[in-house]
């Protein structure tokens, strides 16, 4: 489960690159059809609702990493307490707000 965290910066670049690509996309495809006037169908609404949706997801999408992250780095810290490797038992509380732990530093950049 560790090895998630290493993928989590290239989560966000791949997410980036996508976005880009599906923009110029969209782009190119509705070059002829700009919008010059004020929106009057349901249908000239729709891209709006399209970009405040992906917005939410990609937020929640976030908070789904920070979250994973901290149960995570709780998990092993935890049972490197049982095995004895560390003398201080984990707190979840220290692991989630302490700035200690780089793997949760990583998942909390924004």
């Amino acid at each position: 489960m560790n090895i998630l965290l290493l993928f989590l910066p290239l989560s966000g670049i791949a997410s980036l690159g996508v976005g880009l690509v599906c923009i110029l996309r969209l782009a190119v495809k509705n070059r002829d059809n700009i919008i010059t006037h004020q929106a009057s169908t349901t249908s000239d609404y729709i891209p709006i609702v399209y970009v405040t949706a992906a917005a939410i997801i990609v937020y929640y999408i976030f908070l789904l990493y920070q979250g994973a992250a901290v149960h995570m780095e709780f998990r092993r810290a935890r049972q490197a307490f049982c095995d004895k490797k560390i003398k201080e038992k984990p707190s979840y509380t220290k692991i989630k707000y302490g700035l200690d732990n780089f793997n949760n530093l990583a998942a909390n950049r924004w």
